[in-house]
């Protein structure tokens, strides 16, 4: 089978392996700390500087993810003739039931794709990983 890597350009395929390194920490931190995270982004400007991202789409401190997550799409949807990638980091629940680190990333190169790290809060233990997984995700921002 084929891999994304086949079709990405070297440059491609770094720049969306830093991305993916640069936007799990935080979300792996907050579950160890809090159980939980709400959705962010990480992006790569045209400079090369990767940047976090927020949206407060004004609803207090408990904002559907899903609003969260529009805010997010919109601020990429912006700015995006400035960026050469762009990730949003989600909290998901897969079929199995299990939860996960969900990175929506996408490259202005075309590349789009979906990793997810499924993870296992343990109140004592702190908090398990398991093997990460990759699909082809929905380009949006580069169609």
């Amino acid at each position: 089978m084929a891999s994304w890597r086949d079709t990405a350009t070297k440059q491609t395929q770094a720049e969306l392996d830093s991305l993916l390194m640069a936007a799990l920490p935080f979300a792996q931190d907050c579950l160890s700390k809090f159980g939980e995270f709400f959705p962010y982004a990480v992006s790569l400007t045209e400079q090369g500087e990767i940047v976090n991202v927020a949206a407060d789409p004004g609803m207090g401190d408990r904002p559907p993810s899903d609003t969260v997550i529009q805010y997010l799409e919109e601020y990429a949807q912006s700015r995006r003739d400035d960026l050469r990638a762009y990730a949003i980091v989600v909290d998901v629940r897969a079929p199995d039931r299990s939860d996960g680190i969900q990175v929506r990333l996408q490259h202005r190169d075309g590349q789009s794709l979906n990793v997810v790290l499924p993870y296992k809060v343990r109140r004592r233990k702190g908090v398990e990983y398991d093997t990460m997984s990759l699909s082809l995700g929905t380009k949006s921002l580069w169609p």
